[in-house]
């Protein structure tokens, strides 16, 4: 179960979700990245593990290698978000190619990437998912 929260500037309401689970994936035969959330999610690794002639599902060594999770990531100097691998990918912002990143769970108090002039805090209850 994934546990989420809205983070904003009450100066502006620039706001981004973050959840605690990030965005766990698998790598196809093409190496691209398909993702799979909970709930619903053993459907699209059943997908991949089949089109890769791997073993029964809950025997995950032959793909071992293809899967990973990508961090939601603000970039605190253009404001954009993105999803990364830290443990495969570099880590710089696709928009502005900066390198200062935020996890998206580790923003409150961050000064506002976007105005500059307050920080951002946790905007109400938490989200389940």
């Amino acid at each position: 179960m994934a546990t989420g929260q809205r983070i904003l500037c009450n100066s502006c309401r620039f706001s981004v979700d973050a959840w605690s689970d990030g965005n766990p994936y698998i790598t196809d035969q093409s190496g691209i990245r398909q993702h799979f959330y909970h709930p619903g999610g053993e459907s699209i690794l059943n997908e991949v593990r089949n089109s890769l002639g791997s073993t029964p599902p809950g025997e995950l060594h032959e793909t071992a290698g293809r899967m990973g999770n990508e961090s939601d990531l603000l970039c605190l100097d253009c404001s954009r978000s993105c999803q990364l691998d830290p443990e495969v990918d570099e880590l710089a912002c696709p928009k502005c190619d900066s390198t200062r990143l935020r996890d998206h769970m580790e923003l409150e108090g961050v000064v506002c990437p976007k105005c500059r002039k307050d920080t951002l805090e946790i905007d109400g209850p938490g989200m389940v998912s």
